[in-house]
């Protein structure tokens, strides 16, 4: 997505501020490639913290030092009957 050329501003659709998510899923049949709305009702929960592996022996020869990180998280949307967040289902011959 590219910025205002006039203003070099993040651009908007209707008011509210586009973002881009390279998490999203392609277009194909029955996917839903774009969300629309008011993700303050969206909620993140973290189940534990983050865990965190040291490689120390494993680069050593470069005396280097490895880290992986691990986290267990979902999140949904809260709708609460509102519908805050409207998707582009594509149809079943995308």
């Amino acid at each position: 997505f590219i910025r205002d050329v006039q203003t070099g501003d993040v651009s908007h659709i209707l008011g509210r501020r586009v973002i881009v998510n390279e998490s999203m899923p392609d277009i194909a049949a029955s996917a839903k490639p774009i969300a629309f709305g008011d993700f303050k009702y969206y909620h993140l929960r973290m189940v534990q913290g983050i865990r965190m592996t040291v490689f120390k022996e494993k680069y050593a020869d470069k005396l280097e030092v490895g880290f992986m990180g691990h986290v267990r998280a979902d999140g949904n949307l809260i709708d609460a009957g509102t519908h805050p967040v409207k998707y582009l289902e594509m149809g079943a011959g995308a």
